[in-house]
This record gives C-alpha cells, sequence and structure tokens, in this order.
C-alpha cells in the first residue's frame, strides 16, 4: 500500500489521474457542451472520449440508462479537474516545460519498447499530442501547488491528527445506504436524507439494524446486514464514511453520513488497533501522499461552493 500510496503524490490523485489523459476526445468530433464551468466548456467530445476510453466492461452492451449514469460520475470527475485546474491558473503557477518535454520523450521510449508509437497511442485514445501535454503541465503544476502546501510542520501535524491511518489499526462496520446519485435534484437529495433520518430514528427506539439494513439499504452488503469488510482509515473508503466510522465507539450509532453515493448510517462493530505505532518517518510517503488527496478534496469542495457550474447532460 506504502508504494503505490506514495506514487499518487505524483499525479492529480487516483480520481483525477484516471481521467487526465483519456477526458479529452478529438476536438472536432464535437463541440457540443455538456457541462460549463465558470464559463469553460466541457465538451460532449471530451466525455465521450473519457467513458470510452474507462475501459467499462461489455460497453456495446450496456443500456443506455447504465451508460448515462457512469457518464454522470465521470463528468463529476471532468467538472472537478477544470475547477482545480482554474485555480492553479489563478494562482499563476508554471511548470518548467522541460519537464513536460522530458516526459513526453519517457512515454515515447517506453511505447519503443513495447514495439509502438506514441502517435498510434493517442490515435487510438483520440487525443492529440497537445492535449496529452496539456495534461502532463497540469500533473506537474498539481505536484508544485502541493508541495507548496506541504511543508514538514504541516505534514507532522496531519500525522498527529491521523496516526490510525497510517499503524494499520482498521474497523468493521454495518451500513445503511440511501442512495442519491451525483445527478440527483435537491429535492431527490433532501428526500434521500429524510429516508435515512427516518431509518435512524427506527434503529434509536430498537429496531434491528441489519434487519433495516436487508429491507432498505441500497448497498449490495444488504445481503449480510449491512456488514462490510474490515477497513483502514484512510485509502478505501469515501473519506466522510470512514472518518464517521473511525469516531464511533464498537455499537454506537452514527449520524446520517452524507458522501457522493448518498446518505448513510454507521454502527462499528469493532476497531481493531494496528500492530505496532508507526513514526513520522517511517510513515513519511504515506503522510504525504494522504495529504495531498485530503487537499484535493479540500479545495474541490471549497472551489465547488463558489463556482457557477451547469450542467447540460444527459439530454
Amino acid at each position: 500500500m506504502s508504494g503505490s500510496n506514495s506514487r499518487k503524490i505524483q499525479g492529480l490523485g487516483a480520481a483525477l489521474a484516471a481521467v487526465l489523459v483519456v477526458g479529452a476526445a478529438a476536438a472536432q468530433e464535437t463541440a457540443t457542451p455538456v457541462a460549463m464551468v465558470n464559463g469553460a466548456p466541457i465538451t460532449k467530445a471530451e466525455l465521450d472520449g473519457a467513458f470510452h476510453q474507462a475501459r467499462v466492461s461489455d460497453q456495446k452492451n450496456m443500456p443506455v440508462a447504465e451508460i448515462n449514469k457512469i457518464k454522470v460520475h465521470i463528468l463529476q470527475l471532468l467538472i472537478n479537474r477544470v475547477l482545480l485546474n482554474q485555480h492553479l491558473n489563478e494562482l499563476k503557477i508554471k511548470v518548467d516545460e522541460k519537464l513536460v518535454a522530458d516526459h513526453v520523450k519517457q512515454i515515447r521510449e517506453r511505447l519503443a519498447n513495447q514495439g509502438q508509437t506514441l502517435e498510434g497511442l493517442l490515435g487510438r485514445l483520440g487525443v492529440t499530442e497537445e492535449q496529452m501535454r496539456t495534461d502532463i503541465r497540469n500533473d506537474y503544476r498539481w505536484v508544485s501547488y502541493v508541495e507548496s502546501q506541504a511543508k514538514e510542520s504541516v505534514l507532522r501535524k496531519y500525522y498527529q491528527e491521523n496516526k490510525e491511518a497510517f499503524d494499520g489499526t482498521t474497523v468493521r462496520a454495518r451500513h445503511i445506504l440511501i442512495k442519491a446519485p451525483e445527478d440527483s435534484t435537491p429535492e431527490q437529495k433532501e428526500l434521500a436524507r429524510r429516508r435515512a433520518a427516518d431509518l435512524r430514528a427506527r434503529i434509536a427506539k430498537g429496531e434491528a439494524f441489519d434487519a433495516l439494513a436487508q429491507q432498505y439499504s441500497d448497498c449490495p452488503s444488504r445481503e449480510k446486514g449491512g456488514e462490510l469488510p474490515a477497513f483502514p482509515r484512510k485509502g478505501v473508503m469515501s473519506e466522510p464514511f470512514a472518518k464517521a466510522a473511525f469516531a464511533l465507539k464498537d455499537g454506537e450509532l452514527s449520524q446520517v453520513v452524507e458522501t457522493e453515493f448518498g446518505y448513510h448510517l454507521i454502527v462499528t462493530m469493532e476497531k481493531k488497533p494496528g500492530p505496532k505505532p508507526v513514526t513520522f518517518e517511517e510513515a513519511a510517503d504515506e503522510v504525504k501522499s494522504f495529504y495531498a488527496e485530503d487537499l484535493r478534496r479540500a479545495e474541490v469542495a471549497r472551489l465547488r461552493k463558489k463556482a457557477d457550474i451547469k450542467i447540460m447532460f444527459p439530454r
């Protein structure tokens, strides 16, 4: 886990890195906007390109409704990407173009060793070399921003506040999910939140959590009464979910917890301490990686609150 997480600092983090290169389809395909982010368009071509390169299984036979559901999620990631890039523009963060050129050169060399060409790969992806260079440039700009924020004093404070994320501590929990998809209207979200709140009141009055999970939860874990496999503090579960679960005492019922999936009720079954304490020095790579992920999440949340976002998808 340490090696894979430490490498995330080299990019925009798992959620964004997955769409950086594949998120831009050929501009000439169509300029129809599917979203506007502070006046900047995200085109249908970009969204379609991101979807087709996301390696979703059995795309050809997938129902349109399911395709659109996936595209809605990808569109949210593209919106996050635009917001962060706009923020980096405001901060006037620039990158040494030699870094970009060297990165492209390394990609060419790796492809050549595999008997491929960069032009062939870009053609298959529907991406121009300039679009790829822009994505790489933004990648390095984000890394530069993280480095400007991740002073040792900041990282040590983050480590002290999140020790359970680094010592192997895990939690077993049950949960009930009331879905509120990312394209839900405010009214739909409020209805889902109220459903979760009503279930919480019933549990607080003595009804069995597992029985209500089996009946009402929108998560596949409903088959096991909402029980989830043990998970660590960071890197597996949605951050609001993990934060709430780790804050509970064994057997304690959470308040309604909102994540990108909807609204949750959580009961922590068991918190298992890690095998041994880990020092800051031993966990340095993971500390920086998790800090970068949390910084990205916080920046996106802050930028979204003041952004002018208009979504025109699905049409």
